[in-house]
């Protein structure tokens, strides 16, 4: 007997903004350090979610240039040595981050080939007998 079904109604939505500053769980492609929200909220809205006209505008979340990200650090109070010296921290970890990844790659490559093997083995005995 199939359970019966239940439904969820939210009648508010509560949205947070936050200042934008340097943030090191991001981590870009590029040399610039990632940036995020920071600190704590300076800003709350609190919107109606029974009327449409609230809810019809569709967000999405906005990938920052370089130029952009170096703008918001600065305007967050760091210097151009801060910058460089974070750039330079970031590059570490994305080199050893793809060093992690290699050694990973190359050591999981052994393994599954003999995972493979063992499977045709098995396969062709039970072809054969």
């Amino acid at each position: 007997m199939p359970s019966p079904s239940r439904h969820v109604r939210f009648g508010a939505a509560v949205e947070y903004f936050f200042p934008v500053g340097f943030n090191g769980s991001a981590l870009p492609r590029d040399a610039m350090p990632g940036i995020g929200l920071t600190g704590r909220p300076i800003a709350m809205r609190q919107t109606s979610l029974s009327t449409p006209s609230s809810v019809d505008v569709a967000h999405s979340v906005l990938r920052y240039s370089a130029k952009d990200r170096l703008y918001f650090l600065k305007r967050a109070g760091l210097s151009k040595d801060d910058v460089t010296q974070l750039s330079l921290r970031q590059r570490q970890l994305r080199m050893d981050l793809l060093q992690s990844i290699a050694e990973a790659q190359k050591e999981a490559s052994p393994r599954k080939r003999r995972a493979e093997n063992c499977k045709a083995s098995l396969k062709y005995r039970r072809l054969v007998l």
